[in-house]
């Protein structure tokens, strides 16, 4: 199957619907890693600041016995966890396939009922700052924009 050539159009169309994914991409992730590999290249102060001298002694540093220990222990327990993950979770996931499909939706439920913790937490911070003794209205009563 040959692979037909893009007009103009199409290409166009790709691109703007690509645009903006990739701007944020870039700036979100491609500009912090390019930070953070300089930074890796220089040295701290004495207060913590940046100084701009090009070292090699952070990666020198990478093969000292301390520092192998501690990525061979976190690589020990990423794949611990993931062998643990993969025991526990293909059973159950297998067992509510399995199951007929009114009893597979409220499982499913139940599966995702500790998820909406998160929800729950930003709805109570959206309320400590919207409500009528929030932060949002105490500000704006402070400049004088509301009354109430």
């Amino acid at each position: 199957m040959a692979i037909e050539p893009q007009t103009k159009r199409e290409r166009l169309v790709r691109n703007v619907l690509l645009g903006p994914a990739l701007f944020w991409l870039i700036v979100f992730f491609a500009v912090p890693l390019v930070i953070i590999v300089i930074y890796s290249f220089t040295d701290r102060g004495i207060y913590g600041n940046i100084e701009w001298t090009f070292q090699l002694d952070n990666y020198i540093r990478f093969v000292d016995p301390l520092y192998i220990g501690i990525f061979w222990r976190s690589f020990v327990i990423a794949v611990l966890t993931t062998v643990i993950c993969l025991l526990i979770g293909y059973p159950i996931a297998y067992w509510m396939a399995s199951q007929p499909a009114h009893r597979r939706s409220s499982l499913l439920l139940l599966m995702m009922i500790p998820y909406w913790t998160n929800f729950i937490v930003r709805t109570y911070a959206w309320c400590t700052i919207l409500t009528r003794e929030g932060i949002l209205n105490q500000a704006l009563i402070a400049l004088n924009l509301v009354s109430a």
